[in-house]
């Protein structure tokens, strides 16, 4: 594809009525494929990333993340230098743009150097888009130039910029893994941010406004396993206070508290994903 061609978003309807029925049947109708809308974003595209947002009065748009770069891994068999820079684009439900803008040149288009987020910190109905950037134009790995950044859903405003936590200080794959998730305590949004997988591992809980709710490190040698590349968020007793399932732990919300490691004494490794 040339720099000149225009990529389209494709978001597809699936219709496959006996999906969830492990039997074959010759009367069984054939799946069903629509494109329900298209969007346009100039190319090349090597990873896209798109995602629903909220952007007031009930409205709903799709942010997207993009450039030429195909995900670069922080593993040094497929870490490369990016070749393009970061594109955002937001478009309404009926294939409008409503907003455009470039990521800072530092910013390198991986889900584990860049992970983004949707979340309505303030309730006001407008969703933030909480990412990880890299105030240093020059220098890609700087991590003490990594930042958590907030941007309003509805313009692309930025709206704030705040410390990134380091976990690691190892190889290029422990110490670059980042994460953003959000869940409620009591109906109320905590934001978590976290770092590390396969050893040293930190988390932080958010209050709206941005100030620290919790903290929590976890050592290299402590027991329980590492953490996972999904890490799913849900009440899981009904408490209203929804837990993170980090790996094979269980922490709350609230405090920060982990409530439950599976196979704690005997389990030090990393299982990839957590559903």
């Amino acid at each position: 594809m040339s720099d000149h061609c225009a990529a389209r978003i494709l978001f597809l309807v699936l219709a496959c009525p006996f999906a969830c029925q492990g039997v074959e049947s010759a009367d069984r109708p054939p799946i069903e494929l629509a494109v329900i809308q298209a969007f346009k974003v100039p190319g090349p595209v090597g990873q896209l990333r798109a995602i629903p947002v909220e952007i007031g009065n009930g409205k709903k748009a799709i942010f997207v993340a993009y450039s030429a770069d195909k995900d670069i891994d922080p593993y040094i068999e497929m870490f490369y230098a990016p070749t393009d820079n970061v594109k955002f684009y937001c478009f309404g439900l009926d294939g409008a743009l409503l907003w455009k803008k470039e990521a800072r040149p530092s910013l390198i288009n991986g889900i584990w150097f860049c992970p983004i987020f949707p979340f309505d910190m303030d309730q006001n109905g407008i969703d933030e888009i909480y990412y990880v950037t890299n105030v240093d134009p020059h220098h890609l790995l700087a991590y003490s130039k990594f930042r958590l950044c907030g941007m309003n859903a509805r313009d692309g405003d930025e709206i704030g910029l705040w410390p990134w936590a380091r976990a690691e200080w190892s190889t290029l794959s422990h110490t670059f893994r980042n994460f953003i998730m959000g869940g409620r305590v009591a109906g109320k949004p905590v934001l978590v941010t976290a770092q590390g997988t396969y050893g040293r591992m930190t988390l932080q809980g958010w209050h709206p406004g941005m100030s620290q709710r919790w903290e929590i490190a976890i050592e290299a040698d402590a027991p329980g396993a590492r953490g996972s590349h999904q890490s799913p968020i849900v009440d899981m007793d009904g408490d209203g206070i929804d837990e993170l399932i980090w790996g094979e732990r269980r922490i709350e919300l609230d405090k920060g508290r982990t409530l439950w490691i599976g196979d704690h004494k005997s389990y030090n490794g990393h299982s990839d994903v957590i559903q």
